[in-house]
């Protein structure tokens, strides 16, 4: 049986940084994850601890659409990696404070 569920939303957005006038095209992109999350014990269905987390990557727009494609997927590749580890260590920092749980 499942002792624990872990509970999540997930939010996303990408935000242009600056658009020069002339170009009309943004030089760079914001790409920004959060997650709330929650840790619910399964048998009692209490939740033993919540939280929030965020990260924002950026990355150099160009004129070509494949390089765009593979930066956007790089910077959401890496926001997901920084806010899994961020839950990961406050999940594991749970744990360790509580080991009866």
């Amino acid at each position: 049986p499942t002792r624990y569920t872990l509970r999540y939303i997930t939010n996303d957005r990408a935000a242009s940084l600056a658009v020069p006038v002339t170009l009309d095209e943004p030089t760079a992109i914001s790409v920004t994850l959060g997650v709330d999350f929650a840790l619910i014990d399964t048998a009692t269905n209490l939740t033993l601890l919540t939280g929030s987390s965020f990260a924002t990557a950026s990355y150099d727009y160009s004129s070509q659409r494949f390089a765009n494609t593979r930066a956007s997927v790089d910077a959401q590749n890496r926001v997901a990696r920084s806010v899994a580890q961020d839950v990961g260590n406050r999940l594991a920092a749970y744990f360790s404070a509580n080991p009866q749980s």
